[in-house]
């Protein structure tokens, strides 16, 4: 822990308590320097996330119109290339106040492997294939508020109460073989969604928040764990 804590200080500005600005700076450097991970520390990198299945849809099968979409093998790409805009809440005492980390990405790419299946009245179709999501020039606006743990005599901060606000100019979903046994029609599908995409957001985004809350939780949390709060700020 001593070595981490030397090399992260070696590379990356410390603050003090609620100096906004230099904290902004701090953690852009950190991600730049650290987003491939450093295993020789036990750091692990964050350019590419493999996150848990995720099911979309999963509607009941007794009914005479059913979905089922799920996504499997998930991998996020791209947020080695965030730059945090925004800090607030980092102030000698951590607990007082919420914490938010606002942050922009020019681009997050979600690939996974879909399985989907539906029936509508005696019409029942489906297909498995290549799913991917490219959500372009996002703004994460992370809020969560923190209790304190003494290790050693340092406070290490766990989050609780995390939710992640989600803000895109634009979605491109590329869902290949969506019909098996209908190509043109998996084709004309996929083009529905890219001319429709902020009403299938808007619809699909509750669905997908509980996941990007998760992936975020775990994100600060290895960081958490990694780092005392006191180490992260000059006294």
């Amino acid at each position: 822990i001593k070595n981490i804590v030397v090399y992260v200080a070696s590379n990356v500005q410390r603050c003090r308590y609620g100096n906004e600005s230099c904290m902004v700076e701090s953690l852009n450097d950190y991600i730049k320097t650290f987003a491939k991970g450093y295993p020789e520390l036990g750091l692990r990198p964050f350019d590419k996330l493999h996150l848990p299945d995720l099911t979309v849809f999963n509607t009941s099968h007794d009914l005479p119109i059913w979905l089922t979409f799920i996504l499997r093998q998930r991998v996020l790409r791209g947020l080695e290339n965030s730059t945090v805009i925004s800090m607030k809440g980092f102030e000698r005492d951590p607990t007082k106040k919420k914490m938010l980390i606002k942050l922009k990405i020019p681009r997050l790419e979600n690939t996974a492997i879909f399985e989907f299946e539906t029936k509508i009245l005696l019409c029942r179709c489906g297909g498995r294939g290549h799913y991917i999501s490219d959500l372009q020039n996002v703004t994460l606006t992370i809020e969560f508020h923190v209790y304190v743990e003494y290790r050693k005599k340092k406070r290490h901060i766990m989050v609780y109460d995390l939710g992640i606000q989600v803000e895109l100019d634009r979605w491109i979903l590329s869902i290949d073989n969506l019909y098996d046994s209908n190509t043109d029609l998996s084709i004309a599908m996929n083009r529905v969604l890219n001319e429709n995409w902020l009403e299938f957001w808007n619809e699909l985004e509750p669905g997908f928040i509980p996941s990007i809350n998760h992936a975020g939780a775990d994100l600060l949390h290895r960081f958490f764990h990694k780092y005392s709060y006191d180490d992260m700020f000059l006294d």
